[in-house]
This record gives C-alpha cells, structure tokens and sequence, in this order.
C-alpha cells in the first residue's frame, strides 16, 4: 500500500480513536470551553462510547443517562447544565480510585449557574472554563488535584 492512499484514508477519519473515559470527558469538556454545540454532541456520544463496560453499573447509567441528556440538548446552555452532571460523576469515581495513576484537577467556577458554582475535572492545571467559554474562559480555580 502506498503512502498516499495511507494519508488520504487518515483523513478520512473525522476523529481519534477514543478508549478511556478521562480522554473522552476532556473532549467533551474542551467542546463546551470552545462552545461548540455540535462537537459537544459529538464528543458526548464518543463519551458515552468508552462509558460503556467500563465501571460499576450504576454509574455507567447514570453517565449514559446524562450523557444523552447532553446529545440531545437543544442548545450548549443545556449540554452545560448536564456536564455538571457528568463533572460530579466522574468526580466520584475518581474518588473510587477508577482513574489511579492518572493526575486531574478538580476546578471550581463559583459563578457559573447564577453564582451557585460548578466543579470539572482537567488533566491540566490551567484554568479553560467548559461553563462560560470564552465569556469568562479563566473563571474558577483548582480546588484539589486527585
């Protein structure tokens, strides 16, 4: 097979092969910091995709739950309101040891849904707020890194 056909089916490809949750959570994280509904939607399905058969099921319904909740929203102000959703999930099962070797940081916008504050974890300690994009894109802080 030669290189160009080898380059012409890699772009064919629309996006990574996804497999872990925490690399699907950050796509999905970093479509609602850009505010792009639709990668929001997709990168939830991807999500939702490595979800599934890898953790205790009653957590695996509860995030798919959510997650089609995001997949299905009309508008990147309801994915966002369900992210917070999927953010205190995937804290949890941080906190049950599912992500162990893996650093995260668990940050804090104390403004986002009218001032009551939401938490969401990155695997990087530089503050991209998934709850505002680039209206407030640095709002919040680390509040623990796991």
């Amino acid at each position: 097979m030669d290189s160009d056909n080898e380059d012409k089916s890699a772009s064919i490809e629309q996006a990574p092969m996804v497999t872990d949750m925490v690399t699907g959570y950050i796509l999905l994280k970093d479509a609602l910091v850009a505010t792009d509904y639709e990668a929001a939607i997709s990168a939830a399905t991807t999500f939702k995709q490595t979800v599934s058969g890898n953790i205790d099921l009653g957590f695996e319904k509860a995030l798919v739950a959510v997650t089609n909740k995001i997949i299905k929203a009309q508008n990147i102000e309801e994915q966002r309101t369900q992210f917070e959703q999927v953010s205190i999930l995937m804290y949890a099962l941080a906190g049950n040891g599912q992500f162990e070797g893996q650093r995260l940081y668990k940050q804090f916008c104390p403004m986002a849904f009218e001032n009551k504050g939401a938490y969401w974890l990155s695997v990087d300690e530089n503050i991209m707020n998934p709850y505002f994009g680039d209206i407030m894109l640095k709002c919040g802080y680390v509040d623990e890194v796991l």
